[in-house]
Formats: structure tokens, sequence, C-alpha cells
């Protein structure tokens, strides 16, 4: 999402030792996405943050990094609210119909998550493996838990033309939640839908032609199939082609 403004203390060091090169980073501040926060519709957030990354390197070909970062946040989010709203209603009119700690945990302030990753990077001459591993998890909302993974293999094939091939997968855990019975259970589809559990599995197969110095042909094909796994056994399957034309002015 665009982040329009961060107010906030950033700590770098870096040192070496033997062929390993070592940078530290650390921040904590304020996060605001102003651009959003007041347009209907729009997912706008506000966020006091903390987070470090640990990145070594081991003599210019391969390179690791960690990195994980926690915060408080604040969303605007009118489909969040609209919700909210109808939980608070049905536990206010009819008692037992829903587990009334979802009112807190739909909850569009006040909301605790943390983020940590893994990356890779290893150059091997004209080969590079590019991958990543990362987890997105919410401490006091029923949003689900997610986690993220892929690995790229690009390969140099001549000085004009690299292909690659990237593998993906991403899987939700289900949120914190509770169905609602009678009269509430009008709401069960929103429930499902918006926090519950979820799979992804996609892999692409691309490359890149450099016309002149200024100009790329890019070219992908993209396979994806999804499942939502809680309740609703829906399954989505996508193949996308992808062209494009870089130009470096």
């Amino acid at each position: 999402m665009p982040i329009d403004a961060i107010d906030g203390l950033n700590i770098t060091t870096n040192f070496s030792t033997g062929k390993f090169d070592h940078v530290i980073e650390a921040w904590v501040g304020h996060i605001d996405d102003a651009q959003n926060k007041y347009e209907s519709g729009q997912l706008g957030t506000e966020i006091d943050a903390f987070g470090f990354s640990y990145a070594p390197s081991y003599d210019g070909w391969l390179t690791l990094r960690y990195t994980y970062n926690e915060g408080d946040l604040d969303l605007y989010s009118d489909d969040l609210n609209t919700l909210n709203d109808a939980l608070t209603y049905f536990n206010s009119n009819f008692l037992g119909s829903i587990d009334p700690k979802m009112i807190g945990d739909t909850a569009s302030k006040s909301q605790r998550g943390s983020f940590s990753g893994l990356a890779l990077k290893a150059d091997f001459d004209k080969l590079t493996i590019v991958a990543e591993l990362n987890q997105l998890e919410w401490h006091t909302t029923v949003f689900p838990h997610q986690k993220r993974g892929y690995i790229s293999a690009i390969y140099r094939a001549t000085d004009k033309f690299t292909p690659y091939i990237t593998l993906m997968k991403n899987n939700d855990s289900a949120g914190d939640f509770q169905l609602a019975t009678a009269p509430a259970d009008v709401l069960n589809t929103a429930l499902q839908i918006g926090f519950g559990a979820s799979d992804t599995t996609a892999w692409a197969i691309g490359g890149r032609y450099d016309l002149m110095p200024n100009v790329a042909l890019k070219a992908e094909y993209q396979s994806q199939s999804s499942d939502v796994t809680k309740d609703l056994r829906n399954e989505d399957v996508a193949d996308t082609i992808r062209v494009a034309v870089d130009v470096l002015f």
C-alpha cells in the first residue's frame, strides 16, 4: 500500500569479519497512509511500529536478510467498520447469536500485528537464485495469519536475453473467529470470505529481451490455483499471459 509519511528514527551499522560483510538496521516510528485514509471504500492505516533487520553477505555472491517488524495500527476500512457495526447490533439485540469477543477483534483501531521475513540471493555468474519466506501475524484481530514464499531462478543466457522461472506458495491460516448463529448467521459468509483459511500455489515462466539499451520486451506466463479451505470449498484457477515493453528515458 502507498505510504505517504514515515516519521521516526533509523539506525544502520555495518562491519566485516573475514569474507563476511554484515549490515544491522533498527528503526522505530509512525507510519501514516494519509492518501487513502479519508477516501470512501479505500483501506488506510496508521501504524506505530518498530523493527530490525540483519543482512550478512559472503564473498560478494551470497546474501541473506532477516527482518522483523511489529506495530500497533488503526485501520480505516469501510468494509471492516460495516461488519463491526453489524456484529455490535446482533450482540445488543440477539444475545448469544455471536461471540462478544468478535466485536473487539473486528474493531478498526488499536490492533497489533507483526511481520517477519527471511530472504536469500545467490549469484552464480550467469545464474541467480532469489528466494523469500515471510509471515504476517495478527495478535488481536480475526485476520488470517499469512505465510508467503517464493523462489526464482534467473539465467543470463546472452547479453540480451534473460529467462526465468518462479515458484510461489501462499497460505492463510484461518483467523480466530466463531461463526454466528441465527439470526446473525447472515454474517457467516462475510466472516468466512474475509477471515477464513486459503491456500494458493502458482508458478511462472518468462523472460526479458533487450531490444535496445533503453528498450526491453518482457513476457510471462503464470498459472495459479487458489483454495478457500474453511467451510467454503471454492477453488479458483487462473492462467495469465503478460507482455510488456519497458522504455527508459
